[in-house]
């Protein structure tokens, strides 16, 4: 990131994992940003999020955002706030991000939710996680929400995960939760389960012409981006 568009972040650092949002004619990035001189892993997990706009994709401006940082110890993105997205209703911005923490079995991974009506001034969910997962999915990958408003007007959450009964490292599969106003959710079943990684990343959901497409990164074998495709909103 600190190349990209010519924009270096205030803090020199390393950043990524870019979660975009157009609005009322900007365009703005919001982006994971490990602590500065923490390059590698576990320091450089601790990230907090920034925030870049631009009139025209091509100049573009470090906002100034307030509490998306890593919270105090006992909160759960005390070790971390990784990827999510931005969504905007009625006037007020929600940013659902993955909350970590680092325990004896890897860094625990839950859906936290903070909200805005400046994109600059947030305030977490006092609520937080507001959403984790259940016997269906493994109990730390679970993270990287994406939002959609499928064909019925509902908010439809794709979640990184992976089915706890294996195969082994192919285990990865995307959740669904659901929600009429972004703030009451419900877990729902597998929304894609190719079994083709250990866990799709950062997966992304939209329609182009007359098709749907489901778009993913993976990392355990090769650094690749997949995308599926398909003319019903529910694939396969």
């Amino acid at each position: 990131m600190n190349r990209l568009l010519g924009l270096t972040p205030k803090n020199g650092n390393r950043s990524g994992d870019t979660m975009p949002m157009y609005h009322d004619g900007k365009w703005h990035i919001f982006i994971s940003d490990p602590p500065n001189g923490k390059w590698l892993f576990p320091g450089s997990a601790a990230v907090s999020t920034f925030h870049i706009v631009s009139n025209d994709l091509i100049h573009w401006e470090q906002v100034e955002c307030n509490d998306l940082y890593p919270g105090k110890k006992g909160s759960y993105d005390q070790d971390g706030l990784w990827t999510g997205c931005v969504i905007e209703k009625n006037g007020t911005f929600h940013y659902f991000y993955t909350g970590g923490v680092r325990t004896s079995k890897g860094y625990e991974q839950k859906i936290c939710h903070a909200s805005s009506t400046d994109m600059i001034n947030w305030k977490k969910n006092p609520n937080n996680p507001i959403l984790g997962p259940d016997n269906r999915y493994d109990q730390i990958d679970f993270r990287d929400p994406q939002i959609h408003i499928d064909d019925e007007g509902n908010y439809v959450m794709l979640i990184a995960t992976r089915n706890p009964l294996g195969p082994a490292y192919k285990s990865g599969i995307i959740a669904a939760a659901y929600s009429k106003d972004l703030i009451n959710w419900k877990l729902g079943d597998a929304f894609a389960s190719q079994h083709l990684t250990h866990c799709p990343e950062c997966p992304e959901y939209f329609k182009l012409g007359d098709y749907y497409y489901l778009v993913y990164s993976r990392y355990s074998e090769f650094m690749q981006t997949f995308y599926r495709v398909s003319k019903n909103p529910n694939g396969p």
